[in-house]
């Protein structure tokens, strides 16, 4: 899987995220009466000194235990936070899939939540029409997609969620944890179709999973992030080895 472009779609050098943590809920109100000369917070690092880059048509599969700043470091990516020190350079804009379906309206159907969502993401409406039957194909939700989505299943969300944004042409595609949900048919069924749009069609991949079996099938390299502190990046054997062993 060779990029087809010198300039990596993503590149990353030595990004922190900390957070400021207030040791009681009335200390942020202590803090804002005193115009800011008191501060009662200190600050929790929840990402220290991560560095990658990312070219076209390649994927990086991010591991990590619970807690370790993965679904940070991809919301950062995605624009939602903003990083405290470091560089982060995202050429192409990236379709975040984490937090399942969390831009879908519970009371529209899903059928108007795809409507919605292509909208909301400045793309033409001509690219849902090309591709709608191919969307609804790939998400087997038939008539269930003129239902509420306050009605689907997690599993259901993300069939919608997947199938919509894998088939929207995207040039970066984050998705956390997206594949682990559903059914292993569908599982297997959307490993193949990530495999196609990398190879295919160029695209690229940031896959956070605790799957390790998704991460071998479909990275080129992986990334280990453990307590927020970047442990390794290379070899996705040889990445995963390494972590499987500190476990």
């Amino acid at each position: 899987m060779k990029s087809t472009d010198d300039e990596p779609v993503v590149e990353v050098s030595n990004l922190t995220k900390s957070y400021r943590l207030y040791p009681k809920p009335i200390d942020r109100a202590k803090e804002w009466l005193s115009l800011g000369r008191i501060s009662y917070a200190f600050p929790k690092p929840a990402l220290q000194g991560i560095s990658f880059r990312l070219n076209t048509g390649e994927c990086l599969g991010v591991v990590g235990r619970n807690g370790s700043g993965k679904s940070t470091l991809l919301s950062i990516l995605a624009g939602v936070r903003q990083p405290t020190s470091g560089k982060v350079h995202v050429r192409k804009r990236p379709f975040a899939l984490y937090e399942i379906a969390s831009g879908f309206h519970p009371r529209l159907t899903g059928a108007q939540n795809m409507v919605s969502v292509t909208r909301l993401l400045g793309l033409p409406p001509e690219l849902l029409e090309q591709q709608r039957e191919a969307i609804l194909a790939f998400s087997e939700l038939g008539s269930d997609l003129h239902r509420p989505i306050r009605e689907y299943s997690t599993g259901m969300k993300a069939r919608l969620a997947f199938s919509l944004f894998s088939h929207l042409e995207p040039d970066l595609l984050l998705i956390d944890e997206a594949l682990s949900v559903g059914d292993a048919a569908f599982q297997k069924k959307s490993a193949k179709r990530l495999r196609q749009l990398i190879q295919e069609n160029h695209r690229s991949v940031i896959l956070v999973s605790h799957g390790l079996s998704a991460i071998r099938q479909i990275c080129d390299r992986a990334l280990w992030i453990d307590r927020g502190v970047q442990k390794a990046i290379g070899p996705v054997d040889e990445v995963l080895e390494r972590y499987q062993q500190s476990n």
